[in-house]
Formats: C-alpha cells, sequence, structure tokens
C-alpha cells in the first residue's frame, strides 16, 4: 500500500527499532488521534513540539518535551522537527519515563531527563542514557512476566486464554494484573507486539505480505488497518523511514 499524500508530505526523517520499541526523528504528519499502548516520548528538536491530547474535550499543548502514558488519544502536530519514541510499557525504559512525568497523563518531560537525550547521534542509540541501572527496575509480577512471554513467542488463536493458564491466572485476573502493570489489557499489548514484529519484519526487507503473515496477521490489509488505528500512519510510511534509521540496535 502506497502512503497517502499528506503522509509523504509531511513525514519526513528517519526511523528506528530497538528491543524496547521503536524512535523516530524529523517531521511529522497532521495525523488524526491515534490510540496506542505504548509509553510515549516526543521532544522537540527545532522549538517546541505541539500535541492534540483528546478524551472528553481535545486539548492542544506545546513545550519542549513530553511524556505520555498507554491509551492517551493524542497527535503530533506539524512543525518544527521533533523526536518520537514509543515504549513498550514492560520495558524499563518505559517505567522510567512513567516515573519522570508522574501520575498524569501527559505531562512535561523534565529539563535534566531532556539533557540526558542524544538528539544527534545516532537514533537507534539516542535513548542509551535514560535506561534505568538494574537494581532501580520497577517491581515485576512473575505470573505476568510468563504471561507476557507466552504471548509474544505463541501463535494461533486464544493467545490471551492460553497465556493466562500458562500462568496459573484466569482470563479476568490476568486482564487486572496487565491493567495495573502495564496500563493497558493483554489483547491491545499483543497488537502492539505484532505491529512491532510487523515493523521489524519490514526492516529487515520483508515484504509487506511477508511481515504481514510473519506478525500474526490474516493479511497485509489487516495490518495496514491496525497500524493506521494505532499509530496513524501506514506501513509503507513506515517502511519509507526505517531505511534511514538504525534498525535493531539496542540504546
Amino acid at each position: 500500500m502506497r502512503p497517502r499524500p499528506d503522509e509523504l508530505m509531511s513525514w519526513s526523517g528517519e526511523l528506528a527499532f530497538f528491543e524496547a520499541g521503536v524512535v523516530f526523528r524529523g517531521q511529522a504528519a497532521d495525523n488524526r488521534l491515534p490510540r496506542h499502548s505504548t509509553v510515549q516520548l516526543t521532544i522537540g528538536l527545532d522549538g517546541p513540539v505541539a500535541l492534540r491530547v483528546g478524551g472528553a474535550t481535545t486539548a492542544s499543548l506545546s513545550g519542549p518535551a513530553w511524556g505520555l502514558r498507554p491509551e492517551v488519544p493524542h497527535a503530533l502536530q506539524p512543525g518544527p522537527r521533533g523526536g518520537l519514541a514509543l515504549l513498550e510499557p514492560q520495558t524499563r525504559l518505559a517505567r522510567r519515563l512513567l516515573d519522570a512525568v508522574g501520575p498524569a497523563c501527559v505531562a512535561e518531560l523534565p529539563a535534566g531527563l531532556r539533557a540526558r537525550i542524544d538528539a544527534t547521534g545516532p537514533l537507534a542509540g539516542s535513548l542509551a542514557a535514560l535506561r534505568p541501572a538494574p537494581d532501580a527496575a520497577a517491581p515485576t509480577d512473575e505470573r505476568l512476566d510468563i504471561a507476557l512471554r507466552f504471548i509474544a513467542e505463541g501463535r494461533g488463536p486464544r493467545l490471551v486464554e492460553r497465556a493466562a493458564a500458562a500462568c496459573g491466572l484466569s482470563v479476568s485476573r490476568l486482564r487486572a494484573l496487565a491493567q495495573k502493570r502495564l496500563e493497558v489489557p493483554p489483547a491491545r499489548w499483543l497488537m502492539l507486539r505484532r505491529l512491532h514484529r510487523a515493523g521489524r519484519s519490514r526492516a529487515s526487507g520483508a515484504a509487506l505480505a511477508e511481515a504481514a503473515l510473519d506478525a500474526g496477521f490474516a493479511d497485509q490489509t489487516h495490518l495496514s488497518r491496525s497500524m493506521r488505528r494505532a499509530f496513524g500512519v501506514t506501513p509503507a510510511t513506515v517502511a519509507a523511514l526505517v531505511g534511514r534509521g538504525h534498525a535493531g540496535r539496542r540504546p
């Protein structure tokens, strides 16, 4: 699928996948309000970054950098170049960001944390200085860890139900535990993992249809629809940007 004309005009820059998520540096398009399951960091590189944040009402925000919790409807506004990181909520890097921004759904990133982001070096290593020390990791629940590994590695139908059985929990208890720890239900986390896997496949040179099947989507149309619903862009736009980044490196 080709990018829409508005995407081609505005989404310019570079994108890279790494273990904790995906990072982008460049100029974003005006897009609808996606609602995805990642922890997001957005920083202005040549000036303030502007966001539209949805909910009961839609608010416009502008500032040097923002942290957003999962499931917050929002959209980047056209403007100066910026940096964007979408972090999987179970990672230590995501928890580090959430600890810094506090309990709000959206909050300005503290100046001390902004200063530790490498905005000019290799993209995939730009967040390396934000990684917390190993002994600073947030407490985890072994049952949730087992379930997430099962979901990440699994295939086939009823994956969440089978993951719950694998870790000795009911489906409702697993959902409650995931909501508490990740702030997203396991089914939405599974969609995030599938989109991440498809993106990495595209970054490694796989065709769109191949990437879709590798990630567990029915076909490329299913993948395109899911990615646009979650992130507001198409896989074709991701593929065009990822060739300019440094895929697979760990920050």
